[in-house]
């Protein structure tokens, strides 16, 4: 076996590597020809938006441990916006009844404002304790 010096190795590394790229370059044109490929692609920019959703819901409901789960008392509601409105599950359950929610979404923004004036007056409440020095956490 013959010692290889470090200008021989890194040629044939650079050899290696254009090689790779070479195949890498014949793959993606012959996948980027294929209908099914083609239908992939297009499947995956039409999920895009209702995939990021679906991620922001689940952090935000992770980020809250202990807050949502089967028996919580507050279902957390999109807004167009992407911002959440805590919503009574008894509530929320209405609110599907009457077709103003789907999916944890609300359907129109404006069926919001009733849910979120109630949790500003709530958090002015709290506010107004706090400033008392009593508690004020519910």
């Amino acid at each position: 076996p013959r010692d290889n010096t470090a200008a021989e190795e890194a040629a044939a590394a650079r050899a290696g590597a254009r090689k790779a790229e070479a195949t890498r370059e014949q793959m993606e044109a012959e996948v980027s020809e294929s209908p099914l490929v083609a239908r992939l692609r297009q499947q995956t920019k039409d999920n895009e938006e209702k995939n990021r959703r679906q991620v922001e819901l689940e952090m935000f409901q992770n980020s809250q441990s202990g807050e949502f789960g089967p028996f919580s008392r507050y279902i957390p509601v999109a807004k167009a916006d992407g911002t959440f409105v805590l919503v009574l599950a008894g509530e929320y359950e209405e609110l599907k009844k009457r077709k103003r929610v789907a999916s944890q979404r609300f359907v129109k923004d404006e069926f919001a404002a009733p849910f979120e004036a109630r949790a500003e007056e709530k958090r002015e409440a709290n506010a107004a304790a706090k400033a008392k020095g009593g508690g004020g956490d519910d």
